[in-house]
């Protein structure tokens, strides 16, 4: 039954931390999204600027050609007037002479008036025509340059409308599994564990677990009151101390102000969760843990599991840091243990050089005396090789003087070994060397 608890504990935790861990990713990749598009609405909105400047520019200049096209229909208009005018007032001036005398005339001058007219009137349509197509050549281009900037603004509409609506379901189920987190996490016993959790974590990115052992979640009973005092973790520090580290703080009412839209409602909530944060200050700091632990410094570290949940109290109540001091409890971060927790690392960085130091230097004493003993065995080594070789050099001398002449005696009467003569018995010079290091040096 104890086994399928941790295992249950330990799966929630795990659960919890991959939750954590991809919430905390999704957000990062949703607000690095969020960043993106806005830096392209930017560029977009700069674009549409840009665009409409030159909308206006063109604008204007169609306006500018429109009116001078119209000056020009004007005058010409005014000039056919003219030449009606002045042709009527011929016709009539004519008229009044006489019809007889000035009728061939007459006629004449009007083909030729006709004429010139026919002649302006062409000239006048060409010079028309030429203009308008001069302008149609400007106005042309000016018309699909509008029209193709209002397709693209068209597109790049769609686009930030597409956009916007993915990110806004994105950001509406990141919601969602956000407030399924915080629902969770306002269950005591979740909120517990998570908190163990992020309070492990914080020790596994300071590297204590190399060099320390820690325990959570230890009990001891009150010497004074009988009552259990748990602290959520126990760091252990070179030369026996250790420091209390407790994690269990009170987020119901930060958790009701995040999940809050009203400001007002908001800050009453934040307010609230900076009462509960000095109370519990005032709390730990009557547990006195220090004196129901050995060689403990006077102090206990309270754990808060988010920057934002000390700022949030600090902003409302902003003397927590120096009524904690007062209490002997110690107000710490994950950034601000991580720092604490890398100290007592170093420290231990410190203890087991000094170890190795005594280990090295032991060693290195046991080393000299078994040198010294060895330059002893080496000096009756050489002492025996000595007496050897003096031993070897008189049997080899009574050998030559004593022995050998007997046996050639034997040679000279008939006595013969098959294949085989007496040979001389060397003497030996070379003796075995002196040890000259001080250390190896016998007495």
């Amino acid at each position: 039954m104890l086994f399928n608890s941790i295992a249950l504990v330990v799966s929630l935790l795990l659960f919890f931390y991959i939750i954590v861990k991809k919430l905390s990713e999704k957000k990062a990749n949703l607000e690095g999204n969020l960043c993106k598009l806005e830096q392209e609405l930017q560029e977009t909105k700069q674009t549409l600027l840009t665009k409409n400047e030159e909308i206006v520019d063109l604008r204007v200049k169609k306006a500018e050609l429109e009116v001078t096209l119209q000056k020009e229909r004007e005058e010409k208009k005014k000039e056919i007037e003219l030449l009606t005018k002045a042709e009527e007032r011929l016709t009539n001036t004519f008229k009044a002479l006489s019809l007889d005398a000035l009728q061939t005339n007459n006629n004449n001058f009007l083909n030729l008036a006709k004429e010139v007219i026919d002649s302006k009137l062409k000239e006048t349509e060409s010079d028309f025509k030429k203009r308008q197509a001069t302008i149609n050549e400007v106005v042309t281009p000016i018309k699909e340059k509008l029209e193709k900037f209002d397709n693209e603004i068209r597109e790049l509409e769609k686009e930030r409308v597409g956009a916007y609506e993915g990110l806004k379901e994105q950001i509406g189920a990141l919601m969602n599994q956000t407030s399924n987190l915080a629902n969770a996490l306002r269950k005591p016993h979740i909120r517990g564990k998570w908190g163990e959790m992020q309070l492990k974590r914080v020790v596994e990115m300071a590297g204590m677990i190399e060099y320390c052992d820690f325990f959570t979640q230890p009990s001891v009973i009150d010497k004074n009151e009988d009552n259990l005092l748990r602290p959520d973790l126990i760091i252990k520090m070179p030369s026996g101390k250790q420091i209390i580290i407790d994690a269990k703080v009170p987020l119901d009412s930060y958790m009701d102000a995040i999940s809050q839209n009203d400001l007002q409602i908001q800050k009453e909530k934040l307010k609230n969760h900076s009462l509960a944060i000095k109370k519990h200050i005032n709390d730990l700091g009557k547990k006195e843990y220090w004196n129901q632990f050995e060689n403990t410094p006077e102090l206990v570290v309270l754990f808060l599991t988010g920057e934002g949940v000390f700022s949030a109290a600090l902003e409302y109540e902003p003397a927590l840091i120096e009524i904690g001091v007062e209490k002997k409890v110690i107000i710490a971060t994950p950034i601000t243990l991580i720092a604490l927790l890398r100290a007592i690392a170093y420290g231990w960085k410190q203890e087991m050089i000094a170890e190795n130091a005594k280990k090295i230097s032991k060693l290195g004493h046991i080393l000299y005396e078994r040198i010294c003993t060895m330059g002893e065995n080496f000096d009756n080594l050489r002492r025996s090789l000595k007496s050897a070789v003096d031993h070897y050099n008189k049997t080899a001398g009574s050998l030559e003087a004593r022995v050998f002449p007997a046996a050639r005696e034997f040679n000279k009467l008939g006595i013969h070994a098959k294949n085989k003569s007496l040979s001389a018995a060397k003497e030996l010079e070379s003796l075995p060397r002196s040890l000259h290091t001080e250390e190896l040096k016998v007495d």
